[in-house]
């Protein structure tokens, strides 16, 4: 599982939301999935490097969010704002567009996940989710 899949597989859905709701045309809403999916894979691997998996592990999970995973969200989503706006997009628009598709593809990953930490763990490499080891090639794994 990784996220270009997890993107692939609800692209329509997603790509309707951002026709329907924020009016944006077909160049548009592929511009805007291949910035989030570049911005989350970039976030995801900087994080596991950084940290390891327990942010992740806690952000798809049933658990409450802790401040890290909070936090994690926070600068994905201001780099996603970067990132559309360097594509072009006005911020009132990039804003949007960060509040209608982050929390989706947030949703979609957890519901791969189905809540459960160790699944999480296991998916990356982990096995044991009270790891916190940094570990390598995460994409071809996860995200």
């Amino acid at each position: 599982m990784d996220l270009s899949s997890i993107l692939s597989e609800n692209k329509q859905e997603l790509i309707g939301l951002l026709k329907s709701k924020l009016n944006l045309n077909t160049g548009e809403a592929d511009k805007t999935l291949s910035t989030t999916e570049r911005v989350i894979s970039t976030a995801v691997t900087k994080e596991t490097e950084k940290n390891g998996i327990g942010t992740l592990l806690n952000l798809f999970s049933d658990d409450d969010n802790s401040d890290d995973s909070n936090s994690f969200l926070e600068d994905v989503g201001k780099k996603l704002l970067k990132g559309l706006t360097s594509k072009g997009m006005d911020q009132k628009k990039a804003l949007s567009i960060k509040d209608l598709i982050l929390p989706l593809i947030m949703k979609f990953i957890a519901q791969k996940i189905g809540g459960k930490s160790d699944l999480l763990g296991s998916l990356l490499g982990g096995g044991d989710s009270s790891k916190s080891n940094p570990i390598g090639n995460i994409l071809n794994k996860f995200f």
